[in-house]
This record gives structure tokens, C-alpha cells and sequence, in this order.
């Protein structure tokens, strides 16, 4: 059963920006740009590592069609619904 069979499906997300979720995307995005670079690191390793929720580098910013820069552009924070979020990713 289709319940909007003529709505394309808006397929982003974005995470409630806090110290803590800041915390971990700045180091664990550090780390994978890092890792992504170094030719002796395991494919199999940098495919699972891509795939954290706390790597933008590699996501898409809808606003630009870019990656993200870093995780500090994804972070933002941005203001909605009187709360502190991450920029939208796609």
C-alpha cells in the first residue's frame, strides 16, 4: 500500500546539536579524513568507518550538492522549532 503515490520520498536527516554529538564528530570525522588518505589502511575498515553517522565529510550538504567541508559545517548549529540541530544531510 502506497500512501502518497505521488510525493517523491525526502530522503535527509539531521542530528539534535549537542556538546557531547560535537565532541565525538569532530574526532571521529578527524580521524576517518585521515584514515581515508593513508594508502595502507584496510578498504574494508575505511567502508565501515564511512558509514558512522559521526562522518560528514562524506555526506552530502542539500544546500550546496558538496560534501560537507568537515564535520564543524555540518554541525552548524542552525535554529529550529526553538532547538539546536545539525545542518540537514542528504
Amino acid at each position: 500500500m502506497v500512501l502518497f503515490p505521488d510525493k517523491e520520498p525526502y530522503l535527509a536527516t539531521r542530528m539534535r546539536a549537542q556538546d557531547l554529538a560535537n565532541e565525538l564528530g569532530h574526532l571521529t570525522d578527524d580521524m576517518f579524513r585521515t584514515w581515508d588518505k593513508d594508502p595502507n589502511n584496510n578498504l574494508a575498515e575505511i567502508y565501515y568507518f564511512s558509514s558512522s553517522e559521526w562522518v560528514a565529510s562524506n555526506r552530502i550538504n542539500p544546500e550546496t550538492n558538496r560534501s560537507f567541508a568537515d564535520w564543524a559545517e555540518f554541525f552548524g548549529p542552525v535554529q529550529a522549532a526553538g532547538d539546536n540541530y545539525t545542518r540537514i544531510v542528504s
